[in-house]
């Protein structure tokens, strides 16, 4: 809520778990809505044409029993957990520190790419908050002290055998994917060893912190000279070897990268051939953290599409010019949103008194 200087009037957003919408309030005894500032009919018009798939909250155990994570899952449309069928899963995963990708704002995940999967792949899309993010206390937050990976990739894991179990779950097709250090929680999670995991897709992953930065790194691991154990044991390198030969892992980075630099991935790559890993990489010539362009990232999500199809053994669903514009239209549509919000909490400051 954005107040009025007198605070005799605030603007109410709501983001969610609808779509989303802006409301003038008057703060009286028993506060009244003078007028809706947005509801955003065209968006609900937008996507009231098409089969949107519907999301579930719950929770499960961390690896070690005691803490409780926030799971949410996208559900295919018609989804009946009662059905006699079983989905294939894709974890999204982030999972650094103070993070959170579980909420309840309106959103269609990862700029339609989950939604997209949901719907028209009818692959289940989760994702997990393991300890070390956000919103849960500070034990719960600063377990990864000193040891980022391992505690995140067990609860990950926890998370994948607890989701298996499920009578809906097809346990063998299940995959992670993840982007900077969710890419590296993929790298992580592939490279443990562990049968349940079929595929993963790293996009410009940290795959040693004594690459990244110090001013993030050494927040949470201290420097080397003090940490040197806790470093060589988050490192990815070193850990290709344990890739099940049998699972599916594509590693995608630009060469420009000035957040994740492309030495994370050079390096990687390096350890995936000594160890006779077969992998699939795509590398973007000049482009950087964020892989941005509209070429750039329509070819990036195909990209994806086909290697999860692939993997999942499900057929390629219709990727057309016309539905990429349709979706570059919906893209228009929130960008407007955002923006008129963005107009609207300053606007709220300069209601009359």
């Amino acid at each position: 809520a954005s107040f009025s200087p007198s605070g005799e009037y605030f603007a109410l957003y709501n983001y969610g778990v609808d779509v989303p919408n802006v409301t003038m309030v008057a703060t009286e005894s028993s506060p009244d809505v003078l007028y809706v500032l947005e509801d955003n009919k065209s968006f609900s018009k937008a996507i009231s044409k098409r089969a949107m798939p519907t999301r579930k909250y719950l929770q499960l155990p961390a690896a070690e029993g005691k803490d409780v994570m926030n799971v949410v899952l996208y559900l295919p449309p018609g989804f009946d957990e009662t059905e006699d069928f079983q989905y294939p899963v894709l974890f999204y995963v982030y999972g650094g520190p103070d993070s959170q990708t579980v909420n309840s704002q309106f959103e269609l995940g990862f700029w339609y790419l989950h939604s997209f999967m949901a719907s028209s792949m009818g692959i289940i899309v989760a994702s997990v908050d393991n300890r070390g993010t956000c919103c849960k206390g500070q034990e719960f937050l600063k377990q990864t002290y000193l040891d980022l990976g391992d505690i995140e990739v067990d609860d990950q894991l926890a998370a994948m055998h607890a989701l298996a179990a499920l009578d809906y779950v097809d346990k063998s097709r299940i995959g992670i994917w993840g982007w900077s250090y969710g890419a590296y929680m993929s790298s992580r999670v592939i490279s443990a060893g562990d049968s349940i995991v079929r595929g993963a897709v790293s996009i410009s992953p940290v795959t040693d912190w004594k690459f990244y930065d110090s001013i993030y790194t050494e927040r949470y691991m201290q420097t080397p000279s003090l940490n040197m154990v806790g470093y060589e044991e988050s490192s990815v390198l070193g850990r290709a070897h344990f890739i099940l030969k049998d699972s599916s892992y594509l590693l995608v980075h630009g060469t420009a990268d000035d957040n994740v630099h492309f030495q994370n991935s050079a390096d990687w790559v390096t350890n995936l051939v000594q160890a006779g890993i077969d992998f699939r990489t795509m590398y973007y010539p000049d482009k950087s953290h964020s892989l941005t362009g509209v070429e750039t990232r329509t070819h990036l999500y195909k990209l994806m599409i086909r290697f999860w199809a692939d993997t999942f053994e499900l057929p390629v669903p219709p990727l057309t010019v016309h539905e990429e514009d349709e979706a570059e239209e919906e893209s228009k549509v929130l960008s407007s949103i955002n923006k008129r919000e963005t107009t609207l909490h300053h606007s709220a400051r300069t209601v009359k008194q």
